[in-house]
């Protein structure tokens, strides 16, 4: 950018101009001097004009062409992945493992065993026997009442070969009143079968005195305790002897609206 000027700057240019010229007047000839004298006298007329014009305006720089801003394109929110519901939240008991789980029998010298085995999802426990004549076998777990009071009812599942007995699903107190619910002859089952049961359908089956007393009526909240059993009953068309039944995938039914 160029400053502005002012008058000294004219002055100090003539004085110049004139000491130039006094000294190559006594070395050049008398017509190159008076050619110096012209040019001399046009640039201090060039300063004058100057002066009496004002300073000099400063020199606009170009203006700047200002960059336009890219605009950001909008990358879309990704949206989670939506897992479809658990089928297994209403799980009271998985049957993946034996730990928790104890075997009884009779006194009739029958035998009982439970192992963990292949299921119907993952594993399950397999309970295998070989019944005397009203004899009995069964595993069971202790189990806090405040799981099964969100239900309204069991649903399990299993499958069964060897002599056909009777299927028992229990609820027993602390007192050792307990509650059941029996299906005779259907320890045989080539394929998988769903059970269910509704609390209402459980009916109090010993003490008897305990039964009356409780007025028969299943309380969710005194149960300490969840039991299968394999019972044979000649009574009711079962045949005492070997066989084996595999148990999975222990549910609550939830109550409907």
């Amino acid at each position: 950018m160029i400053l502005s000027q002012g008058p000294g700057l004219t002055f100090c240019f003539v004085a110049i101009v004139r000491n130039i010229k006094g000294k190559l007047e006594t070395a050049i000839d008398e017509k190159t001097a008076q050619l110096l004298g012209v040019t001399g006298v046009f640039l201090i007329a060039l300063g004058l004009i100057t002066a009496a014009a004002g300073t000099f305006q400063p020199l606009e720089d170009p203006p700047l062409t200002p960059t336009p801003t890219p605009l950001l394109t909008p990358i879309p929110t990704p949206k989670p992945t939506e897992i479809p519901p658990s089928t297994t939240t209403n799980i009271i008991d998985s049957m993946e493992s034996t730990i928790v789980w104890y075997t009884y029998k009779d006194d009739k010298d029958s035998s009982m065993n439970r192992k963990l085995i292949p299921g119907r999802t993952d594993n399950g426990i397999e309970i295998s026997y070989n019944l005397k004549e009203w004899g009995w076998g069964l595993i069971s777990k202790e189990i806090d009442p405040k799981i099964l009071s969100e239900y309204e009812g069991i649903r399990f599942y299993y499958k069964g070969s060897g002599e056909p007995n009777t299927i028992e699903l229990k609820l027993i107190y602390e007192d050792t009143t307990t509650f059941g619910v029996e299906w005779h002859g259907a320890t045989v089952a080539d394929d998988w079968v769903s059970v269910e049961v509704l609390y209402s359908d459980f009916y109090c089956w010993w003490p008897a005195n305990n039964c009356l007393r409780y007025g028969n009526e299943l309380d969710l909240e005194k149960v300490r305790k969840i039991e299968f059993a394999i019972s044979n009953k000649p009574n009711d068309g079962d045949l005492y002897g070997s066989g084996w039944v595999i148990i999975d995938d222990v549910q609550g039914i939830r109550p409907t609206i």
